[in-house]
């Protein structure tokens, strides 16, 4: 059985605010929505929880604020390849 998944608020607001999809589709950056597909990954895997879940998605948005700030702030939008390569490293 699964335990329950306890969340950490992350307060950071990202000056980004959309990722472009596999069709070329805008689409509304969602911190939630990368923790839940990490998670989901986790659990399949065994390797972690929610918590390890929530500091890597972070950690993800973190790096994409970081290349946000370098390469034109709100203008910047990354594409979900991306996002989910900076899941994998």
């Amino acid at each position: 059985m699964a335990q329950a998944a306890h969340k950490i608020p992350h307060t950071v607001a990202y000056t980004f605010t959309h990722v472009i999809k596999r069709d070329e589709q805008l689409k509304t950056f969602d911190i939630d929505r990368i923790e839940q597909a990490i998670y989901k990954a986790f659990l399949e895997t065994g390797e972690a929880g929610m918590a390890e879940a929530q500091l890597v998605a972070h950690a993800v948005g973190d790096q994409l604020e970081i290349e946000a700030a370098t390469s034109g702030g709100e203008n910047y939008t990354p594409h979900v390849e991306h996002v989910q390569d900076l899941v994998e490293t």
